[in-house]
């Protein structure tokens, strides 16, 4: 049966993939395929080089770096399924909580936003998982030496599959880590520890000679500044306290009805945890509460929903756990509940869905109708800072002449020979008129992913009749 519900699980994903690339770093992964160079940002910094040589892998096998790079994420998405099933039906040794804990985390909003998209969350998030099931493991099993080892391993593969997730690893390595040093286990700390950063250099290595040593860092040191000054407005200090919450806390599960649900379930949840005597595995788990502490001070609010799909898993652990209370009436009613909250979670996304699987995203059309309406010799496309990877891709490769700028710097009006691509369909030009429109704006898509990505327009210039001509001419 489990077997069937994933393999159901996984077609449903495939069925719902987006039709097109739409994300920004979704395009800087496809680039990647093609030429690795992170001082490029082919990908973005740090380069997520675990990601990319599996993607690259893949892409080898069916020779088509949009689908390969969705596949990844859709097996990826049905492993983190699987595991958080497995692992919360074996710490709390209740079948129950194991399909419970499952059925959250396949229905969640941000999971399946992004479960079959071309970026590297999902790969991180299972990556994360599985390094968190065997450092419970390794603590509950009197640090059992393959347990400790498999531990550092996983740990160092999502932090090279995607490195802002070392802060949900922090605290548990420091813990499994100070457990092998009370106990005096220092050859088997060594060894894992060699492992650890053996594969860390297997992975990391190669990307930064690709790169170049110097360029590397250059890359990382700038990314960090441009984030630094243009995110600043997006984190904490500076972000108003209610955007970060309803960001972090109520989007990644659609609405407020979901959300202030699932959060009541995550506290009775830990309560029947700790009662059950499952305290080491609720440890592991809470390693969610300092993430969610950090993030908002160095990550973006306007990716959270993306950011918080590991937050998901864990906090649907902690939900299913309040199938455990001792009343035998609580646990089928929490239970009923839980299914509802699905089922309610699934129905709410749906239509977003659909229409990404269904239609190109706005970007993606706009431009390919430049591309298939305007001559390469004769056309200057001008278009919106946030469109550069997008328009790189579609048009730069295609021959088109294309520059950033905006209706500023074209000082409102359009010179003979160029179009204006903007996210913004609501900008005008005073010599120009709108040919194309495509908008994803319904209020959950805005919520799950950047409403900068959402829209898109082209606009190219009014050619006014000859004043010479006459009449019949004209």
């Amino acid at each position: 049966m489990a077997g069937s519900a994933l393999l159901g699980y996984a077609i449903l994903l495939w069925l719902l993939a987006p039709a097109t690339p739409f994300e920004w770093d979704e395009i800087l992964f496809l680039n990647s395929l093609e030429r690795y160079d992170i001082a490029a940002h082919s990908p973005h910094p740090p380069g997520y080089p675990a990601f990319v040589a599996i993607g690259a892998v893949t892409n080898c096998l069916i020779r088509d770096p949009f689908i390969a790079l969705q596949l990844v994420s859709i097996v990826s998405a049905t492993l983190l399924v699987l595991s958080a099933g497995f692992l919360a039906a074996k710490w709390s040794r209740s079948s129950r909580v194991g399909w419970l804990t499952a059925l959250l985390t396949a229905t969640t909003p941000a999971v399946l936003t992004f479960a079959n998209v071309g970026l590297s969350d999902m790969c991180g998030a299972v990556l994360v998982l599985l390094s968190l099931g065997c450092i419970a493991t390794a603590l509950g099993g009197g640090n059992d030496p393959k347990a400790v080892v498999i531990a550092a391993v996983l740990t160092a593969l999502a932090i090279s599959t995607r490195p802002q997730l070392g802060i949900m690893l922090v605290l548990p390595i420091a813990w499994l880590a100070f457990s092998c040093i009370r106990n005096s286990q220092w050859p088997m700390l060594l060894w894992a520890g060699f492992s650890g950063l053996t594969c860390l250099t297997v992975v990391w290595l190669p990307a930064i000679v690709l790169t170049g040593g110097e360029q590397f860092l250059l890359a990382i040191q700038n990314h960090t500044a441009w984030m630094a000054v243009n995110e600043a407005s997006l984190r904490l200090p500076h972000a108003p306290l209610s955007h970060l919450l309803k960001q972090w806390l109520v989007y990644p599960w659609g609405w407020l009805v979901p959300a202030a649900v699932i959060w009541m379930l995550a506290v009775k949840g830990t309560v029947e945890w700790w009662a059950c005597h499952r305290r080491t595995a609720l440890l592991i788990l809470l390693s969610v509460v300092p993430f969610l502490l950090v993030v908002p001070w160095t990550h973006s609010l306007s990716n959270s929903v993306r950011y918080s799909v590991p937050v998901a898993a864990l906090v649907a652990f902690l939900a299913a756990g309040a199938a455990m209370a001792r009343s035998h009436h609580v646990r089928h009613v929490l239970s009923g509940l839980m299914c509802v909250l699905a089922v309610l979670m699934l129905a709410w996304g749906y239509p977003t869905w659909i229409q990404r699987a269904t239609e190109e995203a706005p970007i993606w059309a706009a431009l390919k109708w430049v591309r298939a309406n305007q001559d390469t010799s004769q056309s200057i496309v001008i278009y919106r800072h946030e469109l550069t990877p997008h328009a790189q891709y579609v048009l730069g490769s295609k021959g088109f002449r294309i520059q950033v700028g905006d209706t500023q710097s074209l000082n409102g009006a359009l010179s003979e020979g160029q179009v204006y691509v903007t996210p913004d369909p609501r900008e005008s030009l005073e010599n120009a008129h709108r040919v194309f429109t495509r908008s994803w704006s319904n209020k959950r898509s805005m919520r799950l992913c950047r409403r900068v990505f959402l829209e898109c327009a082209v606009w190219i210039r009014e050619e006014k009749p000859d004043s010479r001509l006459n009449d019949s001419e004209r």
